[in-house]
């Protein structure tokens, strides 16, 4: 009988540590999965604002100084799904940054970059217009959006 009962102690054992290594396998596994390298800083694949943050580590003049980590995270999380071409869920991400910070022009000028990218260069003119009206003059920003404005207006011609 003790044997018996030693035996089942060494199984369950033997259970919880197979379960222990699957679960570590999975999250090692899905942990490979979330980023995406890139190797060269001038990737075409890369936008304005990605290739900026990648070159200055974090742009000062990009992001106004005092944002909310929910936006930071929001932001962060659009730029992953853009990374990986789901544009429409990068917008998504965007906008509700968009409607936590109404005012601020670097949001406008990613969400710009993204209808360019869906093909929709109308939206991403008036966009980059209503960017423009929060954006402070002489700034990296005001000449990225401008970009988009004078490019919408070459289109629409």
């Amino acid at each position: 009988m003790a044997a018996t009962v030693q035996l089942m102690g060494v199984g369950r054992a033997a259970v919880r540590n197979r379960r222990l290594a699957c679960v570590l396998a999975s999250v090692l596994g899905f942990a490979g999965c979330v980023s995406v390298p890139v190797d060269q800083p001038n990737d075409t694949r890369l936008s304005t604002w990605e290739r900026q943050e990648e070159q200055l580590g974090s742009s000062p003049d990009m992001a106004p100084p005092s944002r909310s980590s929910l936006v930071d995270s929001l932001q962060r999380s659009a730029r992953e799904r853009a990374a990986v071409g789901q544009w429409d869920q990068a917008g998504e991400l965007v906008l509700r940054a968009l409607r936590i910070e109404p005012q601020a022009p670097d949001l406008y000028l990613q969400l710009a970059e993204l209808r360019t990218r869906q093909g929709n260069t109308a939206g991403a003119e008036a966009i980059a217009r209503k960017g423009l009206t929060y954006a402070e003059s002489g700034s990296r920003v005001v000449e990225e959006l401008q970009r988009y404005v004078q490019s919408g207006a070459v289109l629409t011609q």
